[in-house]
């Protein structure tokens, strides 16, 4: 017999108020569901980055057995602060239609927090509640209520904020708080998301199908303004079904479709290193020696920064591009522009020697 399943989709933030987003009203009849993932979160003005890695987010119906609904091995980072105003759609999940009353997240058990002198420390984690604890290896587990009813063939969000307004350090550690928080506030939220995951479906300029690792999909929209590159040199791809590839764009929970801004083809061998992969602003630029410094608002591809400036060396090979698209060149990287590297972390000079340097209009 069929078993009938909801579908969740998680979304992460963290709100100026300190929201973790809650699961909205699921809705529909059948045999299955959605739960979307989301993530949402202010720490300390001390700290404008506080860099935390998530690598996996269950849900239990009663307490005791659980549900894997995400799952990334190597983490996903997640620069908190920049996440005040914004949820992040991290992916789908489907789950047996009903009402889920708890999550537990695996965390890193350290977070990177940037001073505002340029000091960068990583340090212990202590969560509220009653379910804090250690997990394997360098992990954490924080466990918490939610409140999140999902029907079959129904869609539901469930927003995990991140309360920065009440972390606080206290011996060392950093004692941090996550929460279900207010849905109305995330109405009014921007809606972005990054997924990875396998391209199906495929119809070349308009929109694809993303299976990523629950083995949902996602849709994916491609515009004129869709950057499309490979990560193996930064050059321009071409999509294909099957490839594995890293989508990250705006998210329109309504229509259920991610609207490409870049889609990253990870044309690279197993077991290669991800290449290091920042976006954020412009602070600094050397003409002569062709290197910036960024101070990053996001880090992909599970690169987390070690500073809270991250320098940038460009070669004769490093290519550039405006988003929407259109030609660049070293000249147009200039102090105040928000910019999107990809490239591999040196860590003798710490810095990203960069494949392609995409410019934001």
């Amino acid at each position: 017999m069929r078993k009938a399943m909801g579908f969740v989709g998680i979304l992460l933030g963290a709100t100026a108020l300190a929201w973790l987003t809650g699961c909205g009203g699921g809705s529909g009849t059948g045999d299955s569901g959605t739960l979307r993932l989301y993530v949402m979160d202010s720490f300390s003005d001390d700290y404008p980055q506080v860099w935390a890695t998530l690598r996996r987010i269950e849900v239990s119906a009663g307490g005791s057995s659980w549900r894997t609904v995400y799952d990334d091995a190597d983490g996903v980072e997640l620069n908190l602060p920049e996440l005040a105003d914004t949820a992040e759609m991290l992916g789908e999940a489907a789950v047996p239609p009903g009402s889920y009353v708890r999550a537990r997240l695996t965390l890193r058990n350290t977070m990177r927090l940037m001073h505002r002198n340029g000091s960068a420390a990583d340090v212990p984690l202590r969560l509220s509640g009653n379910g804090f604890g250690p997990g394997p290896n360098d992990t954490c587990m924080v466990e918490f209520p939610i409140a999140c009813s999902v029907a079959g063939n129904g869609q539901t969000d469930l927003l995990i904020d991140f309360d920065l307004p009440h972390f606080g350090l206290d011996g060392g550690q950093l004692q941090a708080r996550i929460q279900q928080g207010d849905a109305n506030r995330f109405r009014a939220m921007h809606k972005r998301g990054r997924v990875a995951g396998q391209v199906a479906n495929l119809e070349p300029g308009v929109a694809f199908d993303l299976i990523h690792a629950s083995r949902r999909s996602v849709h994916v929209a491609l515009t004129d303004a869709t950057t499309i590159v490979q990560a193996s040199d930064g050059q321009a791809g071409t999509l294909a079904n099957g490839q594995f590839v890293f989508v990250t764009g705006t998210w329109d929970p309504t229509a259920g479709v991610l609207t490409a801004t870049v889609v990253v083809i990870m044309d690279i061998p197993v077991g290669t290193p991800r290449p290091a992969h920042v976006r954020g602003t412009v602070l600094e630029v050397d003409g002569a020696a062709k290197t910036f410094v960024v101070e990053p608002l996001n880090a992909f591809m599970n690169f987390r920064p070690m500073a809270q400036r991250v320098k940038v060396t460009t070669t004769d090979s490093t290519l550039y591009g405006f988003v929407p698209r259109g030609p660049a060149t070293f000249d147009d990287v200039t102090v105040g522009a928000k910019v999107d590297v990809m490239g591999a972390y040196d860590g003798s000079s710490d810095s990203i020697v960069a494949r392609r340097v995409l410019i934001a209009r």
